[in-house]
């Protein structure tokens, strides 16, 4: 038996429900446009790339002037569907702030909203175009590590792009090079004599080659620390010796080196001042105490000299015993 029951119709969707269906326009587009960030140029290449693959690009561009006369007949229902999802993405795809002035304007279609951003950003060209020159003219690389310096020249060359007024790769290399921290020297006057000159990305990449070049030179090495490392070896030796020296010269209570004369007459002329040490077991007021008897005995000894001259041996070795 031949079946003779019609195939189902094939259920078309429209373009306007394509992008319903689809994934959010939030992961399609992963950054939001913002004044603070200025990434005009980086949010028109996400959503354009996007509305591209869609076939909808029209909704946002101006169409060129035409000679003829042509009659633009009336938007249907799905145009004006997806000419609404399309307004809707604008706005989900851009920050708090241009939110407000967008709900503010009040676009009646994704043209006007596209056209309402772009004067936003492109206002006054020429005044934007003067001073982000002069930015880029007297940028510092200061604190800045060598990716935030690059990235900040490139943002200023896409701004300037944006405006119309695009600058050279060699004038954009000079400025980088300029502002370069002294540090960065050596590799900026290779940069500037090299023939033809380089674009930014070989110069961000020969000044990135350096940085990592001096940062493995600043970092200290590890030095060999064991017993048998030939530096610990010195330093012990340098030591030891410091010990000894200091043992030799102290005059403690250890030391066996006694003034000889203290050892034979009990007594030293030169008192406290004796390099020498004296009988450990004595009080130190016993010995200043004798140091000034035997001062006062050299001063009448030395007064008295001609009558000692007549003394016998036996007299002055008992004088000498009763002092």
């Amino acid at each position: 038996m031949v079946n003779t029951t019609p195939p189902p119709p094939v259920t078309t969707l429209s373009l306007s429900d394509k992008m319903l269906a689809g994934p959010s326009i939030t992961s399609l587009v992963p950054i939001k446009l913002d004044l603070s960030k200025s990434n005009y140029s980086s949010w028109c290449f996400f959503f354009k790339t996007h509305c591209e693959g869609l076939e909808i690009l029209d909704h946002i561009q101006h169409k060129e002037a035409s000679t003829s006369v042509d009659v633009t007949p009336p938007p249907t229902t799905e145009w004006l569907k997806v000419d609404s999802i399309l307004k809707s993405w604008i706005f989900l795809t851009s920050s708090e702030v241009l939110v407000r002035r967008l709900a503010k304007a009040n676009p009646k279609t994704a043209l006007e909203a596209w056209t309402f951003l772009e004067n936003v950003f492109l206002d006054n060209k020429r005044t934007k175009t003067v001073a982000l020159r002069g930015e880029l003219r007297v940028l510092d690389m200061g604190n800045m590590t060598v990716d935030e310096y690059f990235a900040k020249i490139e943002s200023i060359a896409t701004l300037l792009t944006d405006l119309g007024s695009p600058i050279h790769d060699d004038d954009l290399v000079t400025y980088a090079i300029n502002g370069l921290s002294d540090r960065f020297a050596h590799v900026a006057g290779i940069i500037a004599h090299r023939d033809p000159f380089p674009d930014l990305d070989m110069v961000r990449s020969m000044v990135t080659t350096e940085d990592l070049r001096l940062k493995h030179k600043v970092t200290p090495s590890n030095h060999i620390t064991t017993p048998s490392a030939p530096t610990v070896l010195l330093a012990e030796s340098s030591n030891r010796e410091s010990r000894e020296t200091r043992n030799r010269d102290s005059r403690g209570p250890s030391s066996p080196i006694v003034c000889r004369h203290f050892a034979r007459t009990g007594m030293c002329k030169w008192g406290a001042g004796c390099r020498f040490m004296h009988d450990s077991m004595q009080k130190k007021n016993t010995v200043s105490q004798q140091s000034s008897l035997w001062s006062s005995n050299s001063s009448r000894q030395s007064g008295t000299s001609t009558g000692l001259q007549g003394m016998g041996q036996a007299q002055l070795l008992q004088l000498v015993e009763a002092q």
